[in-house]
């Protein structure tokens, strides 16, 4: 599991409300499509994300040289890889927002 830990300072058009890394916002990225005129941590990050998706495809786990190593993601773990200009491994990120939305799930579907 990894997350796109890069703050976009960018805000929802007509909002004071941060747009952070929308849904696709990592397309560019894993292909280190970002312009020279970027943040240089956003093209870190691409960096990253490029090659932890090469590596993966490569040997079986992301993978990418000046990275962690990404342990496997276990319910009592939950180790994700935050990938940023500098990646970490981050354990139960966004738990609140998890436990939320598990309390209402039925327990038909859990």
């Amino acid at each position: 599991m990894y997350q796109l830990a890069y703050p976009d300072p960018a805000v929802v058009p007509g909002t004071d409300f941060p747009l952070g890394s929308p849904h696709a916002s990592d397309i560019p990225m894993k292909f280190a499509n970002v312009g020279a005129d970027e943040l240089p941590g956003k093209r870190a990050t691409a960096r990253h994300m490029s090659a932890l998706w090469a590596g993966f495809a490569r040997h079986g786990h992301p993978t990418a040289p000046g990275v962690p190593r990404r342990p496997a993601c276990t319910r009592a773990e939950r180790a994700t890889m935050g990938i940023d200009a500098r990646c970490r491994i981050v354990h139960d990120p966004d738990r609140a927002e998890r436990l939320y939305g598990e309390d209402r799930t039925p327990r038909s579907r859990r």
